[in-house]
């Protein structure tokens, strides 16, 4: 969608379509339900949306998530190893019919789930490369406020 004003009304959109369907859906459900909102503006806009939507079991450590054509999600395993989470869908807005496929993995203690937005690729665009390690301050942040 771009940048500014109309990618961020798009943006809150979306988040809204995400956040009433996951209260009565479960994941593949809510996002498509989420795609069928926005199939029209998208379709008006000549866009389409980048998402990462998962779900976080904290007694399992079992995430489940979808990643429709995000592609920004790495998982930092204590404060060395990090993975990529390479299992995606087309973006939401591209195809009519997408099927959207459900990653799994779990985290330990220890471990964290990192998502960032493109916008974050302006500032370091070499992170677009997947086999680029994090920085090392951001491996070793202890909490969420340390990683930003």
């Amino acid at each position: 969608m771009g940048k500014g004003l109309p990618a961020a009304m798009m943006m809150a959109t979306v988040r809204a379509a995400l956040r009433a369907s996951a209260q009565v859906e479960d994941l593949e459900q809510s996002v498509r339900l989420a795609a069928r909102v926005m199939e029209a503006p998208l379709e008006v806009n000549q866009a389409f949306v980048t998402v990462f939507h998962a779900v976080f079991d904290v007694g399992s450590g079992d995430v489940h998530y979808i990643d429709a054509g995000h592609g920004h999600a790495r998982i930092l395993r204590g404060s060395t190893a990090q993975e990529n989470l390479l299992l995606r869908s087309a973006p939401i807005g591209m195809f009519p019919d997408t099927e959207f496929t459900i990653g799994s993995t779990n985290l330990k203690p220890g471990d964290t789930l990192l998502v960032f937005s493109d916008g974050l690729l302006d500032l370091r665009p070499d992170l677009a490369i997947k086999d680029v390690l994090l920085p090392a301050d951001v491996r070793r942040a202890a909490t969420a406020e340390e990683l930003i």
